[in-house]
C-alpha cells in the first residue's frame, strides 16, 4: 500500500514535499532570467491548469515509478498550491477582494447556486470558492482567534502539532461512522463530525504525549522535541 500514490494514508506531505521542489525549481529559473511578477504568476498558473488538465484523463497507472511518485496527487493539487503562491504574490489584492463585501457576497451565492444545481460540479472548483470564504471568516473573527484567548491557543497549539496529528490519524479510523451519518442525517452528520473531529485531535494529541515517554522514538518519527510541546 505504501507503492500506491496513497503511500499508505501519508501522501499528503510527499505531495507537499514534491510541489514544494518542483516550485523551487521553477521559481530559481525564473529568478534567473530577472522575469518578472506577472509572468511568473503567469507561467506558474498556466502549468498548473495543464496537470489539472491532464489529471482529468489519468488513472491510477499500473507504473510503479508514477505511483512512487504519487504524480496523480501532484497533478490535482498543483492548482491549489499555486493558488497559495499567487495569493502570497498579490497578497494586497487578494486581502482588497476578501474584505469586498460585493466580492463575498458573490463567491457565496456562485457556492450555493453550484452546490444545489443537478449536476456534477468539479470538488475543486468548491474548494477554489472555499479558499476565500474560509479566510474571511478567520479573518472577520480574528479577534476571537488571537493567542490572548483560549480558542486562540488552542488553535495555534493544534497548528503547532499539526504533522504529528497527521501522522497519527491514520491509525484512528472513525471514518465509517461519519459517513453514514452524512449520508443519513446530514444535519445531525455535520454536528457529529464537528464533535469527533475534536475528540480525534485530543485523543492524537493525548497519544503524541505517550509517545514522548521514549525520547528516541519520538524523535525517529516526528523530528526533534520543540519547545512548544
Amino acid at each position: 500500500d505504501y507503492l500506491t500514490s496513497l503511500k499508505g494514508g501519508y501522501w499528503f506531505t510527499f505531495v507537499l514535499f514534491m510541489l514544494f521542489s518542483i516550485y523551487a525549481i521553477i521559481a530559481y529559473i525564473m529568478d534567473m532570467f530577472s522575469v518578472n511578477k506577472n509572468i511568473k504568476a503567469l507561467v506558474l498558473s498556466t502549468l498548473a491548469i495543464i496537470g489539472h488538465i491532464i489529471n482529468t484523463h489519468y488513472y491510477d497507472s499500473p507504473n510503479l515509478l508514477l505511483n512512487l511518485l504519487s504524480i496523480k496527487h501532484i497533478l490535482y493539487y498543483a492548482c491549489f498550491f499555486v493558488f497559495g503562491v499567487i495569493s502570497k504574490m498579490y497578497y494586497n489584492l487578494f486581502e482588497k477582494i476578501i474584505n469586498n463585501d460585493w466580492a463575498i457576497t458573490i463567491i457565496v451565492l456562485v457556492f450555493a447556486i453550484l452546490y444545489n444545481i443537478p449536476y456534477n460540479i468539479p470538488i475543486s472548483l468548491f474548494g477554489f470558492l472555499g479558499i476565500p470564504l474560509v479566510y474571511k471568516i478567520f479573518s472577520y473573527y480574528s479577534a476571537l482567534f488571537n493567542e490572548k484567548t483560549k480558542v486562540g491557543r488552542s488553535l495555534s497549539y493544534i497548528g503547532k502539532n499539526t504533522l504529528q496529528i497527521y501522522f497519527l490519524l491514520n491509525y484512528i479510523n472513525c471514518g465509517d461512522i461519519a459517513r453514514y451519518f452524512n449520508s443519513t442525517l446530514p444535519l445531525i452528520g455535520v454536528i457529529f463530525t464537528f464533535l469527533l473531529s475534536i475528540i480525534v485531535v485530543m485523543l492524537c494529541l493525548f497519544i503524541q504525549k505517550l509517545i514522548m515517554v521514549s525520547k528516541p522514538i519520538y524523535v525517529a518519527i516526528f523530528g526533534p522535541i520543540k519547545k512548544i510541546l
